[in-house]
């Protein structure tokens, strides 16, 4: 199929993002500007030959090489910036313009390694915007985004992030060591966005650049569950999904204890029931099993009387109520069958379990992995709604996936022996950011002061590490 051409771009856009109507042209104007050729050629077809800048031509010439970069523009980053920009939209604002240019910079140039070629297609999208070169330059080189830390919320620069409220509350984080550098400021930011837009995230960098102790760090201020999976060449979509395993009857139990103890939560006193509560832990732990299924069972028949004694019909309390009851009469006849036999049972994999949770999920290394493996990834990064469909279980809709499901993964650039590029059609769904290592003289030194923190190390002797 051929590239589409200005006039159908727009009428998708238009369809889209109806809000952004006012500067639809505009934005039209400075993606076919970056993408070069692709979008000019089938442009020239009906409304005569443009010719192309020679700042964006030569800003381009690097994204065209497969081997360095990995990926070109698309027009899924082309939605993704309308997304992003119809977000909270203001025509009237005056900081419209700078929010357009903010984006366009993590959607269009912070997957390219190259310092200068950021810089060439920066000024390109300033230049459409009636932006100075002094403030482009200013934003792609020295703009340090502010980090602060509340209690309730995590602010980013132009982002706000609510901590997730959990039920652990007494449970003390240990303090993690970050150093607020510039490169890793403006990194959390671009992944803060993210994060609120439900993107899937890919990190490309040098090995030791930072790319996974910053998501770590970003999950650890805001109060949520990452989970690291190193993925190689022997990696299989059973460890992401899962499949059938022979299992402890504890494996069964697991996931119905912390369903059940869930439900109880929202429907009973937790202070009033700690006695009861213990009771549950000590059966799990002795593993009696039929002890444990008394206790579920005359709890769920309470929940429902007491939810329809309340006359909450159709309340999606008393639905899951239900639909638990079910799960503990089939796990009541796995026991019975298998009493004197090996049983097998569909264990969920890591991804499965992060999906239906909440968690976040980081994988690592996942160019390693093959491109059959990541192939059970292309529903879950179709937007922030895709999911996962367990065909080895013999399911036949998607995982109801959890608002607070986010997915990482980071990779080294395939510049290297070994080492390889993600194939085009997983990794154009992900929002790409390149991250650089430090080579400024007060980064270095921002990192050294706060990993020696408890050495009481003077300036002079960071200075002279640095040097």
């Amino acid at each position: 199929m051929d590239n589409m051409s200005k006039i159908e771009l727009k009428e998708i856009l238009q369809s889209r993002y109806p809000n952004l109507a006012l500067v639809m042209d505009h934005l039209l104007d400075i993606f076919i500007d970056l993408t070069g050729e692709k979008y000019q050629a089938s442009e020239n077809i009906g409304c005569g030959a443009r010719p192309l800048s020679e700042d964006t031509a030569e800003s381009r010439s690097e994204n065209k090489k497969p081997s360095l970069e990995g990926r070109e523009l698309s027009l899924r980053d082309l939605l993704n910036w309308c997304s992003r920009i119809a977000y909270n939209f203001d025509s009237s604002s005056p900081t419209t313009a700078m929010n357009i240019f903010q984006e366009a910079l993590d959607c269009f140039t912070a997957m390219l390694s190259n310092q200068g070629s950021r810089q060439k297609m920066a000024k390109v999208i300033g230049s459409k915007l009636n932006i100075s070169k002094k403030k482009v330059e200013f934003f792609c080189e020295l703009f340090k985004p502010e980090i602060l830390i509340g209690e309730e919320e995590v602010s980013v620069g132009r982002v706000h992030l609510m901590k997730k409220k959990t039920l652990a509350l007494s449970v003390k984080r240990t303090k993690q060591t970050f150093a607020a550098t510039r490169p890793s400021a403006v990194l959390i930011e671009q992944l803060a966005v993210c994060v609120v837009k439900g993107e899937p995230v890919l990190l490309v960098g040098e090995t030791g650049t930072g790319k996974t102790s910053t998501v770590q760090y970003l999950a650890h201020i805001t109060g949520h569950h990452l989970r690291v999976i190193n993925m190689n060449q022997q990696s299989d979509t059973a460890d992401l999904l899962g499949g059938y395993k022979p299992v402890d009857n504890k494996l069964i139990w697991l996931p119905l204890r912390e369903s059940f103890e869930e439900l109880f939560y929202q429907t009973f006193s937790r202070k009033k029931n700690q006695t009861f509560l213990g009771h549950i832990q000590t059966c799990y732990r002795q593993k009696r099993w039929h002890d444990l299924l008394k206790l579920m069972q005359h709890i769920h028949k309470s929940a429902i009387n007491k939810e329809a004694k309340e006359g909450a019909s159709g309340s999606p309390l008393k639905e899951k109520w239900e639909a638990f009851g079910l799960k503990l009469n089939h796990a009541h006849q796995q026991m019975k069958m298998t009493e004197n036999a090996l049983l097998f049972a569909f264990v969920e994999g890591t991804l499965a379990q992060a999906v239906k949770k909440g968690e976040w999920i980081l994988l690592d290394e996942i160019n390693l992995a093959a491109a059959e493996t990541l192939e059970c990834l292309s529903g879950l990064l179709e937007g922030s709604s895709g999911s996962l469909v367990l065909l080895d279980r013999g399911d036949t809709e998607p995982l109801v996936r959890h608002p607070d499901f986010r997915l990482f993964a980071c990779m080294n650039p395939a510049t290297d022996v070994g080492k390889r590029n993600l194939p085009p059609g997983i990794r154009n769904r992900f929002t790409e950011l390149y991250v650089e290592e430090l080579r400024n003289e007060g980064d270095l030194q921002i990192l050294i002061m706060d990993y020696l923190r408890g050495l009481n190390v003077s300036k002079n002797t960071v200075q002279g590490i640095v040097k």
